[in-house]
C-alpha cells in the first residue's frame, strides 16, 4: 500500500478527512481511532472510501467485475519487466512488438512540465522506491498496517498476485 505515499504527493481528486497523509486512521477529537475516509471527486458525482484502501478495493472490484473486456496490467510489472509485459499486451491486443533497436525507454520524468505532476518519479527513483520493500509501509504506524492489512480485498490482492505478509512490527512507528 505504498502507492497511497504517491497519492499524497498528486492526489488528483481524492481528499482525505485528515490532514496528515496518508494517514489511513485518525483520532476524534474524542480520542477514538476511527478510519480516515477518502472522498473522490468523479464529477458530476462523488465517492466516499474507507481510507485509501477502501479507495483500492472500490476501485479495483469495478474493474473485476466489469462485463466488458479490459487488461489489467499492475504497474510494478510494467517498471520491472517492461520487455515481457508489453511483449504480452502487444499479443492480446494483435499489434507487434517494436525490434530492440527501435524501442525507445522513457527515463526521466514522463510528465514532466504539468504542474499537477511537479516531484513525480523517473525511471531510477521508481525502481529504487517501489522496488524497496521496506519502503512499502514506511509512514505507517503498526495501528494503520494492520488495519490495512484487515481491509484489504483478500480475493483481489490475490487475484492481482499481491503479497500482504504480515508487516505489522516490522518497521518503526512514524
Amino acid at each position: 500500500y505504498h502507492w497511497t505515499l504517491s497519492m499524497c504527493r498528486h492526489p488528483y481528486t481524492a481528499h482525505t478527512e485528515s490532514r496528515a497523509c496518508p494517514e489511513l486512521l485518525r483520532q476524534t477529537p474524542r480520542g477514538e481511532t476511527v478510519v480516515s475516509k477518502v472522498n473522490v471527486n468523479y464529477l458530476p458525482k462523488f465517492t466516499t472510501h474507507d481510507s485509501y484502501i477502501g479507495l483500492w478495493n472500490d476501485y479495483n472490484k469495478l474493474y473485476d467485475e466489469a462485463t466488458y473486456p479490459r487488461l489489467i496490467v499492475r504497474y510494478e510489472d510494467l517498471l520491472f519487466h517492461p520487455d515481457y509485459v508489453i511483449s504480452e499486451v502487444c499479443k492480446c491486443a494483435g499489434g507487434r512488438v517494436l525490434a530492440e533497436d527501435e524501442r525507445r525507454y522513457i527515463t526521466d520524468n514522463a510528465k514532466a512540465g504539468q504542474k499537477i505532476h511537479e516531484g513525480a518519479s523517473n525511471l531510477l527513483s521508481a525502481v529504487m522506491r517501489y522496488g524497496d520493500e521496506a519502503k512499502r509501509v514506511e509512514g505507517f504506524t503498526d495501528e494503520e498496517r494492520s488495519y490495512a492489512e484487515r481491509a484489504l480485498n483478500k480475493d483481489l490482492v490475490d487475484k492481482f498476485n499481491y503479497k500482504v505478509d504480515s508487516l505489522v512490527g516490522k518497521m518503526a512507528q512514524k
